[in-house]
């Protein structure tokens, strides 16, 4: 499972890679910063109850599979361009 490092410093911050080899969190930052380079906290509109359940469902498979990869020692880090 490919990991990619958003920062680092006293904490690293890591986002799933999907399978295009995409990475969703930095590309959203991405997106955000350049259309408003002073954008800091809202980076999205609050999700409506059925749209949070879908969220909630992704995350717990996002978890799932993180920890199979885990215990699989197939977890890998990759640095950003």
């Amino acid at each position: 499972m490919p990991l990619e490092v958003i920062a680092s410093d006293a904490w690293v911050v890591l986002s799933f890679v999907d399978s295009r080899g995409h990475c969703p969190v930095k590309e959203m930052l991405d997106d955000v910063q350049r259309t408003d380079p002073t954008a800091h906290a809202e980076l999205c509109r609050k999700p409506k109850p059925r749209e949070l359940r879908a969220l909630i469902r992704r995350a717990q498979g996002l978890r799932s599979d993180y920890l199979a990869a885990s215990a699989a020692d197939d977890i890998v880090i990759e640095r950003g361009a």
